[in-house]
């Protein structure tokens, strides 16, 4: 038999039987499992996966017959072990008996070890999407769905946590066997137990359900706004779902070392600290705002993911993007002043659109085989793309319809794996419209569309959609031409500004059915649901641009929020792309003069960045240019920033204020800078007099003012913190020292060496943030220190490529073809796309500043000379 990468299905469990026996102290344990297995066919030879693990003795049993296994064969490319039998083993049911050992190593993938900052260890898993095979022999893949009894053997002084309540537990002198109630079916990837010191916090849903947050000893009190949150979050989406949660218990664990922000593992998840703790005077809104978008992700999740499971791993976006989509409209619910729609159109909607607008972007969609492939699928197209499309589609058909949908779906394939097909049908039958065909190109083509606007002599425009890519070439064009989108067009008239027209495009051409001959301006995507961009006629953009320099932001006549944030988004990108001047899109930035919307700010002090990184570093006079237009920005948000702290805007003042500093400090602005200083001052005496929006800018001037005694205070500060967010907030300015390269290099080292590998890249992006000399370094460093950079960062499935886009996505200045070259032949197993995508955006850049560097200075010098 080939070595294959996927298992063919001759042999399918049903049950398994687990016993782990963990010994923290020696990073070691030893295992046992019975697999109760449905054999197709008659066999020799059962293959299952496990990888690192060493074998002991098996055999299979099924009436009165047992036979030992008569050897195990490895089969390292598809991560398997065949076990061969002397005889066959006949079709039907048969149970499966192996024991192992395994070791706790370091790497955040499988059965492994944390650490705690104090001293002491933690054993926890991570098995999405292919690691539960580092723990234990297992059918290793989604839709082998199988029940779970798990027995723990752990030290007396320790606890343990699982998918499901303890059933029984039995102690010896210095030893304790815990055995977990048996779990519904599921796949191998949503296992989990924790092993170590542990407290609890517990509450129970409106249905009952317990609910608890786990965390190191002495941190409850850090986990009560998880608990509220994730409770709050399964009482909405049983009545949203309309769909019980099938579990009696819910338990959220904090883990010190943990690869991603979080694992959805049912009833069990497994959180990042900084995605799950928070503590109520020291932690900024921001990260508490994160912290419940990751809880809601995570428990939306146990119906999209868990209940019902993908097929297989190119229809992740069948999970990712539900449980994005839904976290969105369960936060809405429970926190309605954090304006979570607009939110998510401002940041993941937006980021989405930047990412495929890339020629390296792939389709949601993908064929994937091998491990590497499948975790370089777990990205913003698989999680924010998807979610942006759930939201179209839901916008398109009315939410309550998509609802109804939803239930059938859930319904019709729960403890099952279904594919994109599967929610098709469901939310065909509930429409009765061709879902397939509509949304089929969408979720199959890579990109999405721009939309070309012009205007005719009859008063009705005409569109006419084609691929958006921020860098296409004419072949290109030509190769993507044929490429058609259903879209669903929205549109807005100064005549009728708070109502929204629909169309649907089918064609690559058409003229749309109003006239706007009397109109001043007009929008397409108004609402913003549509996944695709908007180019228009100058005269159009000319009257938008006017409009939101005069018009009442307050008024329901006024272009909305989430619009305003997309216009800009859209110039920008037409702007990078050649296809508008890029004074239009500094016309539409400085237009935002009353703009009141943080979500919105954040997104004009992002191209604001943009800007500088790409024209302003590059002549003398650019950076004095740009630090006029920072200013000149600032006087806008003051009258917002300087308002009263019992108005509506009260949950935005601490962000609106950060951007504020962050802005005047990168303008050189001498009060600013003392207002910086005195208050680190303020923070180093009492943190909880400083508001932790501001402790960032605060802690960056102070390490970029001070040089080597800077660093050395950030450091301590790091060093000290027990509340981990601050921790990485140290991370994240140390390398703005200001000074010599010696104190760059040292902090990549200390990022590289002794900085836990899920934040190093914090500390390693800062370094680029500093000055031009700064970026060629962190660039040297990356291929210096290659070798030990993939050995220590290769484990964990999102670590690497996240060092290597941190070390490589400054790098503007003619290093495309030298980052492509050095990669060349190396293996790029979990991170080509990172590559390929820190390349394109290179190239982009270098092109949007030769076509564009002259348009910009001149409107520069005619703003502030």
């Amino acid at each position: 038999m080939a070595d294959t990468l996927r298992l063919s299905g001759i042999s399918r469990p049903e049950r398994y039987e687990l016993r782990l026996d963990v010994y923290l102290e020696s990073f070691r344990y030893d295992g046992q499992v019975r697999i109760s297995i449905k054999q197709a066919e008659p066999s020799k030879t059962v293959r299952l996966h496990a990888v690192g693990l060493e074998i002991g003795e098996g055999s299979a049993s099924w009436g009165d017959v047992t036979q030992e296994m008569k050897s195990c064969k490895v089969l390292e490319k598809s991560q398997m072990v065949e076990l061969q039998f002397e005889d066959e083993i006949p079709s039907g049911m048969f149970d499966l008996d192996i024991s192992f050992k395994g070791h706790l190593r370091e790497k955040m993938e499988g059965f492994y070890r944390s650490s705690y900052k104090n001293g002491g260890y933690m054993a926890t898993t991570h098995f999405e999407p292919t690691d539960a095979r580092r723990a234990f022999p297992c059918f290793d893949e989604p839709s082998f769905r199988a029940k779970f009894s798990i027995t723990m053997g752990i030290e007396l002084n320790r606890q343990c946590v699982s998918n499901m309540p303890v059933e029984v537990e039995q102690a010896s002198d210095d030893r304790r066997l815990t055995k977990f109630q048996e779990t519904p079916s599921m796949p191998t990837y949503l296992v989990a137990f924790v092993v170590g010191d542990l407290e609890r916090s517990v509450t129970t849903s409106k249905r009952g359900v317990t609910v608890e947050v786990i965390t190191k000893p002495g941190e409850q009190e850090l986990g009560r706004f998880a608990l509220e949150t994730g409770t709050n979050c399964l009482d909405f989406f049983e009545e949203f779902f309309r769909v019980e949660y099938p579990l009696p218990k819910m338990s959220m664990v904090a883990i010190p070392d943990f690869p991603i922000g979080a694992m959805e593992n049912w009833g069990c998840i497994l959180f990042r600290e900084t995605a799950i703790l928070s503590d109520d005077k020291l932690s900024s809104i921001i990260v508490r705002q994160r912290a419940g978008e990751t809880i809601c992700h995570e428990i939306a999740h146990m119906w999209f993911g868990n209940l019902v499971t993908v097929s297989w791993w190119e229809h992740l976006w069948l999970k990712e993007g539900f449980a994005t989509w839904a976290s969105m409209v369960a936060i809405h619910d429970i926190y309605k002043e954090w304006k979570e729609p607009l939110k998510f159109t401002c940041s993941s909607y937006l980021s989405a659109l930047r990412l495929d607008s890339l020629l390296s972007t792939h389709s949601i969609e993908v064929p994937v085989e091998d491990p590497g492939q499948i975790n370089e699928a777990f990205d913003a197209i698989s999680y924010l793309k998807a979610a942006s499309l759930i939201r179209m589609l839901a916008d398109f058909v009315t939410v309550d319809e998509f609802r109804a949908a939803l239930k059938t779906y859930l319904e019709r394939h729960q403890y099952g794996a279904a594919t994109t097909v599967d929610l098709w049908n469901a939310v065909a039958e509930q429409t009765n419209l061709p879902m397939e065909s509509m949304m089929s190109s969408w979720t199959k083509l890579e990109g999405y569309p721009l939309i070309e606007v012009t205007e005719s002599s009859s008063g009705h425009p005409s569109v006419v959609q084609s691929r958006f890519t921020v860098a296409a070439t004419t072949e290109t064009t030509r190769a993507e031409s044929s490429k058609l989108w259903m879209v669903p067009l929205t549109y807005s008239t100064a005549s009728e500004p708070d109502t929204a027209h629909r169309f649907i495009l089918k064609e690559a051409s058409t003229r749309l059915p109003f006239d706007v001959s009397k109109e001043q301006w007009f929008l397409l995507n108004s609402t913003r649901a549509g996944f695709y961009r908007v180019n228009y006629p100058p005269r159009v953009w000319n009257a938008i641009i006017l409009k939101l320099g005069s018009m009442d932001y307050d008024s329901s006549e006024a272009i909305p929020a989430s619009a305003r944030a997309g216009l800009l988004s859209d110039a920008f990108a037409l702007a990078r792309k050649g296809a508008l001047s890029t004074t239009v899109a500094l016309d539409l930035l400085l237009s935002l003069r009353g703009e009141n919307e943080f979500a919105v700010w954040e997104g004009v002090v992002s191209v604001l960045y943009d800007v500088k990184r790409v024209f302003c570093d590059s002549y003398p006079e650019g950076l004095e240019h740009w630090r006029s237009l920072a200013k000149k920005v600032v006087s806008m948000l003051s009258d917002l920033v300087s308002g009263d702290q019992g108005s509506e805007l009260e949950l935005e003042l601490p962000p609106l204020r950060r951007i504020v500093m962050s802005l005047l400090l990168a303008a050189d602005d001498d009060s600013t800078k003392v207002q910086a200083s005195e208050l680190y001052e303020q923070f180093v005496k009492d943190p909880e007099s400083v508001s932790p929006e501001l402790v960032a800018p605060t802690f960056a001037h102070h390490v970029s003012d001070l040089g080597e005694q800077g660093y050395e205070d950030i450091l301590k500060l790091y060093n000290d913190a027990v509340l981990n967010e601050l921790r990485v907030t140290c991370l994240s300015v140390l390398g703005m020292a200001s000074g010599t390269e010696k104190l760059r290099m040292r902090t990549l080292d200390f990022a590289l060496r002794e900085v836990r590998a899920q934040d190093a890249f914090h500390a390693i992006g800062s370094v680029p943030s500093a000055d031009e000399q700064a970026k060629d370094l962190v660039w040297s460093w990356l291929q210096n220190r290659w070798e030990e950079i993939k050995a220590r960062f290769c484990g964990g499935s999102h670590v690497l490529p996240r060092i290597v886009n941190a070390a490589t996505k400054f790098s503007e200045d003619g290093k495309a073809a030298e980052v492509q070259a050095f990669f060349q032949g190396k293996d790029q197993s979990g991170f080509a796309t990172s590559i390929a995508n820190s390349v394109e955006g290179i190239t982009a850049d270098a092109a949007w500043r030769t076509n564009s560097t002259m348009d910009v200075r001149n409107w520069l010098t005619r703003q502030f000379s």
